[in-house]
């Protein structure tokens, strides 16, 4: 079994003409996705993202020097070629600096999502083009059908929500051979042996945390906060009564739907953190305020017109693991510099601990499952909130 089948026929026909570079992270899935476009006849190329400093690339941190190392033997062994990009500079600023910019102002930002949008699929795709590859294939858990983005057959692992910024214009260059298998099939599968043993050699754990946080992420902002302290946001922590209970030091601490770390156990109840007021943190004993029928987001990608959208039933996601909610979208508001949407919850449904900053992700549903229809940043229950 070659598992080919999220791979179009019309390539596989004629492999030989094809070239892949594939997007190795020096894990599991991208080294299987190698082995994979290899044996099926297509001439592949291997690259890795170096994107953290040395001093920075330990064993904790996913593509750190032994990720590149084992990128390195899998290509060695399979005799393709391979290529690490050093895109540090690119990383630093586009996603690591505007991570702590948005976290010190308020906000909780999904830095993989801007990962996945600007590094591997923007500069990467750009970079293996003046390599000559034809497509640029990875070892993420989603299904292209056509000139949409489904979920992936093992939901425990699918990635849409994460992959829904990719820009719709990069979609006809690439590849998703994993998203029609479940990962357990294909780690049973004897062919890949020899790669398991390889993570086993290293020691490699599955990464699914931030890969620039070394420890915590508490004191990965202590870490930070000399140089971000003019954007450090200090101030008083009130009920929703607008009460004082005590202050804190710093936005950065605290996420929607918190109930630990608060530092208010003298109080004797349980709080919850039900908002951000300018540089107030809002708290409530009742969770059920946390869930709203109504919110605002800004549009980041949309594969669909809005209009067309707009006529649709749309289900969304706030979270990764969590529900999808059927949804309608009732307003859209076109600026110059951004489009804002408001997604109402259809009959019973209620969105839980919305979180400025994070993804709200649609996507309709049809014959063949649930396909992306667009990807937008949370602002809250009012248009510019967050």
């Amino acid at each position: 079994m070659l598992f080919t089948k999220s791979i179009p026929n019309h390539l596989k026909k004629s492999s030989n003409s094809f070239t892949i570079a594939v997007a190795m992270s020096g894990g599991f899935d991208s080294s299987v996705v190698a082995w994979i476009l290899h044996q099926a006849g297509f001439k592949v190329l291997g690259f890795s993202i170096k994107h953290l400093e040395n001093e920075r690339m330990d064993s904790s941190s996913c593509c750190n020097v032994n990720d590149l190392m084992r990128a390195k033997i899998l290509c060695s062994q399979l005799k393709i070629p391979h290529y690490t990009l050093n895109l540090t500079e690119e990383f630093s600023k586009e996603v690591l600096e505007s991570f702590l910019l948005d976290s010190f102002n308020g906000r909780t930002p999904i830095p993989c999502s801007s990962c996945n949008r600007i590094i591997r699929f923007d500069l990467l795709l750009e970079r293996v083009k003046k390599f000559k590859a034809d497509f640029l294939a990875t070892g993420h858990y989603i299904k292209k059908i056509g000139n949409k983005l489904y979920e992936a057959e093992d939901k425990s692992r699918d990635q849409s929500y994460f992959l829904s910024s990719i820009r719709k214009e990069s979609l006809p260059s690439l590849l998703f051979p994993l998203g029609s298998y479940r990962k357990s099939e294909i780690e049973q599968n004897g062919n890949f042996q020899t790669i398991s043993k390889l993570m086993k050699s290293f020691q490699k754990k599955e990464s699914r945390g931030l890969c620039f946080i070394e420890k915590d992420m508490k004191s990965f902002f202590q870490r930070q906060e000399d140089t971000f302290k003019e954007h450090i946001k200090k101030g008083r922590l009130l009920d929703d009564n607008y009460n004082l209970l005590s202050y804190h030091n710093g936005l950065h601490h605290f996420t929607i739907g918190q109930t630990k770390g608060l530092g208010l156990g003298d109080y004797g109840t349980k709080f919850f953190v039900l908002r951000k007021e300018k540089n107030d943190i809002i708290l409530t004993r009742d969770e059920k305020k946390l869930s709203i029928i109504a919110f605002y987001s800004k549009l980041i990608n949309s594969f669909f017109s809005l209009n067309f959208l707009q006529k649709k039933k749309i289900w969304v996601r706030i979270r990764r693991e969590g529900e999808k909610i059927a949804s309608k979208l009732i307003e859209i508001k076109k600026g110059n510099e951004k489009t804002v949407l408001k997604i109402e919850a259809l009959e019973e449904g209620r969105f839980h601990a919305l979180t400025p900053g994070q993804l709200a992700v649609a996507y309709v549903e049809d014959s063949k499952g649930y396909y992306l229809a667009f990807s937008s940043e949370i602002l809250g229950e009012k248009e510019y909130s967050g």
